[in-house]
């Protein structure tokens, strides 16, 4: 599923400018990872196009479908020009985008296979047909043996683990994540790092990943994109330059080193 925006800016009440001019084409199957400094807008852009954001000016365009209007008002509008067009994918049933949060957000008083069983019950599934797809998601993240284990239970990692897992149960064509791994310690985070990659190149699914982190956004993406402070526009939309298989080992090399350089340069200029 690909995404497109051109001239999306957003400005939220009180005339705060969050975005300014974001020009974005990712195409079907990739994995586009976005940095930048606190504040600069990343996590409003990926809610923007989740469609838990309305763009205030701008259009975005997720998928095939065509843009429709914006039929929510546009704070620092006046009048009706520069209407922002927008589709919004997770409000229509069946939409094959799923987003994973910051925090897991797991309910605390369903089991780990029935919080990953939810998305398909809201779907109307059945429930042998709903648990069967829920174990086998888990299965895909190494949880196959904490089916009935509840969020208490588990590790920060574990739980993030449930939360992808609940995402990637609908079999969406668009995921989206926001910091997911980001209070995790270094080793755990690297490892679900691994994971995630080697679930995207199984599910050839479309991927945009916000992180603070670039050695993370080296490792995962096939294209990175830094971002200004606020009001945050593209600084530098740049190829990841390194092989396909990307083993743990690559962190120590060289070429990986060079690109963790070019995007913290970019960031740099991003801060100024």
């Amino acid at each position: 599923m690909g995404v497109r925006l051109r001239g999306v800016e957003k400005v939220f009440e009180g005339g705060v400018k969050a975005l300014r001019a974001i020009d974005l084409e990712i195409g079907e199957g990739e994995f586009v990872s976005v940095l930048g400094p606190s504040g600069c807008g990343k996590s409003t852009l990926l809610r923007i196009v989740a469609g838990l954001e309305w763009a205030s000016f701008g259009e975005v365009e997720v998928g095939e479908r065509g843009p429709h209007p914006n039929p929510l008002p546009a704070y620092g509008q006046r009048g009706h020009e520069k209407r922002a067009t927008q589709v919004s994918p997770l409000q229509e049933r069946g939409s094959r985008v799923a987003f994973v949060f910051q925090d897991a957000h797991l309910l605390p008083w369903r089991n780990v296979i029935r919080n990953v069983m939810l998305p398909l019950e809201l779907l109307g599934w059945d429930r042998a047909r709903t648990r069967a797809a829920a174990g086998d998601a888990l299965s895909q993240v190494g949880l196959s043996d904490a089916l009935d284990r509840y969020p208490a239970q588990l590790s920060g990692g574990m739980r993030m683990r449930v939360s992808l897992a609940r995402a990637l149960v609908t079999e969406p064509a668009l995921l989206l994540l926001d910091e997911p791994f980001a209070a995790l310690d270094e080793i755990t985070r690297q490892r679900l790092d691994e994971q995630l990659r080697a679930l995207w190149k199984a599910r050839a699914m479309t991927v945009i990943f916000v992180t603070h982190s670039i050695s993370e956004a080296a490792y995962l993406s096939q294209r990175a994109i830094v971002m200004s402070k606020r009001p945050g526009k593209v600084l530098l939309d740049h190829r990841v330059e390194l092989p396909a298989e990307r083993p743990a080992r690559l962190r120590g090399e060289a070429s990986f080193a060079s690109e963790m350089r070019t995007l913290f340069d970019a960031l740099e200029r991003g801060e100024a």
